[in-house]
């Protein structure tokens, strides 16, 4: 194992670590969805599709930042 994965290993097992690691996945995973549906619409992809993507998106949202409010994040 090297250094950064001993690293990340011992973070891991700090409460706070996790609860920022979980956030940041969360917004990435956000940022990766919005990036996604906007290559469909540049692509004149169809309507519905876009629709159904926005849909599965706005669940995401929903669930990444009204859950819990442990969970939220400093938006700055």
């Amino acid at each position: 194992m090297n250094r950064a994965q001993e690293y990340f290993t011992t973070q891991m097992q700090n409460q706070e670590f996790q609860d920022t690691y979980s956030a940041i996945s969360k917004k990435v995973d956000i940022e990766w969805e919005l990036e996604r549906i906007k290559e469909q619409i540049k692509n004149n992809i169809n309507k519905d599709t876009i629709i159904k993507e926005l849909d599965k998106l706005q669940t995401l949202v929903h669930n990444s930042v009204f859950v819990s409010p442990n969970s939220q994040t400093k938006v700055v």
